[in-house]
């Protein structure tokens, strides 16, 4: 006697170990692609991290140099329209200053309300100087000098506007220590100020030129599957000191 084969039950054992198969190849899938894609994100949100932090340090910096007549002897120099003259080039009026001569010391220097120049060389004989202006440096109180110079005795020279990293002052919690701070005291805030998207943590250090690294308390950073990023940056300080550092940052 011949027995039978239910066909119809081998098609429906082929269709049923096809569809365990793909079920099996689809999960398979949803669990390795997730770690593909964190892996390429936190790559993508390291330099986005550097970029938020940059922009939220940076301010403009205006750099303009100036010479007065050899002749002038005179060591406290009222100087006639000199920061009219600036603003209306397109410097705010808001920003405050620091003057320095040509070996790069700095020089008593104000702001009168006629948007003229108060100047106090150290050094008469001294004709060449710098002023910087920003709108991170501290408000000087003006003061006032017997000799005013009018504009033909003072010359303009370069004129030039950046935006820089500012290091501030540990002090006056402001620029990268003022960050620092943010992140020892509101870190989930600064997180989301810095668009961290949730579940991921980040630290970040500064490299200044001599050396010196400013960073946040420790944090304990994990071994693996840490993406990292160290970028030279410029930044300037409170002495408007122009200089060369690193942005260092972590996202895990």
């Amino acid at each position: 006697m011949k027995k039978r084969v239910n066909k119809n039950g081998s098609h429906v054992g082929m269709i049923l170990s096809f569809v365990i198969f793909i079920t099996f190849i689809v999960f398979l899938y949803t669990v390795i692609k997730p770690t593909i894609q964190t892996g390429e994100d936190k790559k993508i949100m390291v330099e986005e991290t550097e970029n938020q932090i940059i922009q939220s340090l940076s301010s403009n910096l205006t750099v303009a140099s100036f010479s007065i007549s050899s002749t002038n002897k005179d060591s406290c120099l009222e100087m006639q329209n000199f920061l009219f003259d600036l603003f209306n080039s397109g410097i705010n009026y808001n920003y405050n200053l620091i003057t320095k001569d040509s070996s790069n010391t700095r020089q008593p220097s104000y702001q009168d309300s006629a948007y003229n120049l108060v100047l106090s060389r150290t050094d008469t004989t001294n004709s060449f100087f710098k002023v910087y202006l920003s709108p991170k440096f501290p408000s000087v109180g003006a003061s006032s000098c017997s000799k005013i110079i009018s504009e033909k005795d003072y010359n303009f020279g370069s004129v030039d506007t950046g935006q820089y990293i500012y290091l501030g002052q540990a002090a006056q919690n402001d620029g990268v220590f003022g960050l620092i701070n943010s992140y020892n005291t509101n870190y989930e805030s600064l997180k989301t100020q810095l668009k961290i998207t949730p579940g991921n943590e980040f630290w970040f250090s500064f490299k200044e030129s001599d050396g010196n690294v400013d960073q946040p308390a420790a944090k304990q950073i994990p071994s693996t599957n840490v993406y990292a990023d160290e970028l030279p940056v410029q930044y300037f300080d409170s002495n408007a000191n122009l200089l060369s550092g690193y942005l260092d940052v972590k996202i895990w």
